[in-house]
Order: structure tokens, then sequence, then C-alpha cells
């Protein structure tokens, strides 16, 4: 162990070293007490600048850091909306298009029944010149009326038949139609029978004359000659399936 020579002690140095271990302590008192002082005033320089602002001011600025926060986590929360309206868009555009292509359909199947409409009255007309049943009396009633039309008496005589083994020079005429044949005899005059056969070809239903034959009978009241005259005609009936 080091022994301490008390005589060879040096009582300045002592005093030295202790004042200095003093001013130590003091001047750490003293910067502490001008950080604190800096401290506070910094503080109080920061309210003095918030106590600037208006009222209006502070809540402008909380507003926009609450709007800043609510549109920051709406954010994560609207993408999957934003991506459900993509598909709902995407969805009612596909719908559109299937109702112009609909809408194009019903165009097209309202032309096709337009036509189909036509058809059928072009049919309707057909069966009433053709018509699928030969309907002997409808033929004998317009025959009547028209010769009464022109003043000629109703005939004296009347026969029909079927052609069955006729010369036909047309094949299709005889594959799709079946041929009546259509005989009567009346008296007229020239004028009167003429104007009967007009009227007869301007028939809705088709009559062909075949045949026709006259033979002087009377003379008539004003001394036009009265005429006995055959006609044979023919009417023509669709086969069933034709239509």
């Amino acid at each position: 162990m080091k022994k301490i020579d008390l005589q060879n002690i040096n009582i300045e140095d002592i005093k030295k070293r202790e004042g200095s271990l003093f001013n130590f302590k003091e001047n750490a008192k003293r910067y502490w007490k001008i950080y604190k002082q800096r401290s506070d005033s910094q503080n109080q320089e920061f309210k003095e600048k918030l106590a600037q602002y208006s009222p209006l001011t502070k809540y402008v600025t909380v507003m926009y850091v609450i709007l800043f926060c609510a549109g920051f986590f709406s954010y994560f929360y609207t993408i999957p909306s934003l991506k459900e309206n993509i598909t709902i868009r995407g969805n009612i555009i596909a719908q559109t298009q299937n109702i112009k292509s609909l809408k194009s359909d019903l165009n097209t199947l309202e032309a096709m029944s337009s036509s189909v409409a036509q058809l059928h009255n072009t049919i309707k007309q057909v069966k009433k010149i053709a018509p699928e049943e030969a309907h002997e009396e409808d033929i004998i009633l317009t025959i009547e009326k028209l010769l009464s039309k022109n003043g000629i008496a109703p005939p004296k005589q009347f026969s029909w038949a079927q052609e069955k083994n006729m010369n036909i020079n047309t094949p299709q005429l005889r594959q799709n139609f079946q041929i009546y044949s259509y005989t009567f005899f009346s008296d007229g005059t020239k004028k009167q029978i003429f104007d009967f056969m007009s009227d007869l070809r301007k028939n809705m239903r088709i009559l062909d004359i075949k045949s026709f034959k006259t033979t002087p009978k009377d003379a008539s009241s004003e001394g036009e000659p009265i005429l006995k005259f055959s006609i044979s005609l023919w009417a023509y009936n669709l086969y069933p399936d034709e239509i």
C-alpha cells in the first residue's frame, strides 16, 4: 500500500483542485437554468403564434386533417365498390348490346311477319281464282248472274264434268290443277252475248272459254236477230296439297 507523505503535500494544489470542481458544478447549474429558460421561452412563443390564428382557421385546419384521414381510410373501402361498379357497368353494356341484337331480330321478325301476311293474302287471292274444291254451284250462280246482268235469260240446259283424260300441252297445269268443264245453252243478241263474254273474262274466278257456238233463232222486237248459243268453259281447282 502506497503511503502518503503528509510533509510533501502542496496545499495550493489542493485548493486549485477544489476550486475547479466547484466551478464545474456551478457551470452545470448555470447551463441547465439557461436551457430551461430557453425551452420555456420557445413554448411560450409557440403558444403566442398559435393564439394569433383565428378560430375559423383552426376549424378549417382541423377539417382538412379530418377529411384527409377520412379519404385515406375510405380509399381502401371504396376499391371493392369501384370494382363492383365496373362489373355492373360491364353487365349493363352487355345487356344493352343484347337489347340491340334483340331489337334487330325483332325488326327481322316483323319484316318476316309482313312477308307472311302478304303471302297469306296472295294465297287467299289464288284460292279465289282457283279454289281447292270445285264448288259447282258457285260457278253456276256466277254464270247466271253475269247472264242476267246483260239481259240474257238463265241457261236452259247446264252440264259439268271433271276433265280427267284431256290432252293438255302444259304439264305444270295438268300436275297442279283439277279442271272442270261447264257447258250451257241460252239465247241472246250479239251485243248481249259479247258483253257477257267480256264480263266473264273480268271475273275473279278464272273461267276459260274453250268453245263457243251460235245459231240464228228469231228476230227481236227491235229487229236485231236472236242467237242461240252454247259455251263450254274450263274452271280450275288447286289440288289440296299445292298450297
